[in-house]
């Protein structure tokens, strides 16, 4: 019976966020577009930030893994993450711009990113995540550029997930779930070749989902790194205003680290408990429930749609946010760290956005590849 590889915790890596990819719909730049953003970043080396794949991220936490919805751009971000690490270290410098290099970023610190890359160390390749399989995926609305690459899912691990009967879980809303089964044909490949209908072992779903509801929290795992070490993870999904029944999602870290006495008493009760909330609110408009405002209040990381550069309700998408409604959304909820995501080819480019943002300690702009450690 084939099984799935074995996955190692590398050193450093027991719990990161990953932003891999930050464009918005159409990814920047577009294909055939001549507007100054595109023509600049176009002519552009690849590994410049101005490169943007659609919006996804991906959360690990000990050897389990969380995508946070899953674009048409999986198959090559995913590839990116694999490739790099096979790659020397050495071959990037402290200030290297390729997104993929193994930088670390901590969400504690500043966040103009020209101060940070200063002081970066570029990680071993130890540290670089090698995302063999997924485990979650957290959707957060049924629109292409957010779920079209569940498809490149279900062929990439299919053989060795029906094999090992382990699934991967979809967390997603009615409306979601709706989309979700109009895919069967494809997803599941109920004819064959010949036209025939497959035998129904043939046939078997590579996932499994939950149909969730906004503000109730689910726990999705407990994940013991060792007899000292734990991890737990909670997710609840927020209401949002951009598409019937899109959500955001507040994810609840808790580290569990038994400290024991001075006397290195494994059995001593010293048990140190920690907690990080990270909001993923991308897409959506600065308008919001204040159920959902409430709960993004005082985050320790809230990433968040910044699809155009101004006046985004006067060009007609009332439904994202341009930079003023980001800068708003940082000074009112205070989080300790924010990034902006899900960026257009009607915004800024990555370097003129960190100059709009300025003196705001709090407030970063994501890249394709950008990955720190949460504690």
């Amino acid at each position: 019976m084939a099984k799935i590889r074995e996955r190692s915790l590398g050193l450093g890596s027991q719990c990161a966020f990953t932003f891999l990819g930050t464009g918005a719909g159409e990814g920047v730049p577009i294909v055939g577009c001549d507007c100054d953003i595109c023509y600049s970043v176009e002519r552009s080396s690849f590994t410049e930030r101005g490169w943007r794949t659609r919006s996804c991220a991906l959360l690990d936490v000990g050897c389990k893994s969380i995508l946070l919805d899953c674009g048409p751009d999986i198959r090559t971000q995913l590839l990116n993450v694999r490739t790099i690490r096979r790659l020397h270290s050495s071959l990037y410098s402290k200030t290297s711009p390729y997104s993929f290099s193994g930088q670390r970023e901590s969400f504690s610190d500043t966040s103009n990113q020209e101060k940070e890359s200063n002081g970066i160390e570029t990680g071993a390749i130890s540290e670089i995540f090698l995302p063999d399989e997924i485990d979650y995926v957290l959707l957060t609305h049924w629109n292409f550029d957010h779920v079209g690459g569940l498809i490149e899912l279900n062929h990439t691990w299919r053989p060795d997930r029906l094999a090992s009967k382990e699934k991967i879980e979809l967390l997603l809303t009615e409306h979601a779930q709706q989309g979700y089964r109009s895919l069967e044909g494809s997803l599941f490949r109920t004819s064959a070749p010949d036209g025939t209908k497959r035998a129904s072992e043939d046939v078997e779903d590579v996932f499994i989902y939950t149909v969730v509801e906004p503000y109730k929290c689910y726990k999705l795992f407990t994940e013991h790194i060792d007899e000292r070490l734990a991890y737990s993870v909670e997710v609840i999904p927020i209401e949002t205003y951009h598409t019937p029944d899109s959500v955001a999602f507040a994810i609840y870290i808790t580290r569990y680290e038994d400290l024991g006495d001075e006397t290195g008493d494994k059995n001593s009760n010293s048990l140190k408990e920690s907690r990080k909330e990270i909001v993923y609110l991308t897409d959506s408009p600065y308008e919001m429930p204040e159920k959902t405002r409430e709960i993004i209040k005082d985050s320790d990381l809230l990433i968040m749609d910044c699809t155009f550069y101004k006046n985004v309700e006067e060009k007609g998408f009332k439904y994202h946010m341009d930079t003023e409604d980001c800068i708003r959304l940082v000074r009112e909820t205070n989080p300790k760290m924010a990034y902006v995501t899900h960026i257009s080819h009607r915004n800024l480019e990555y370097d003129d956005l960190i100059d709009l943002f300025g003196d705001m300690r709090n407030l970063g702009v994501a890249y394709d590849g950008l990955r720190f450690e949460l504690f």
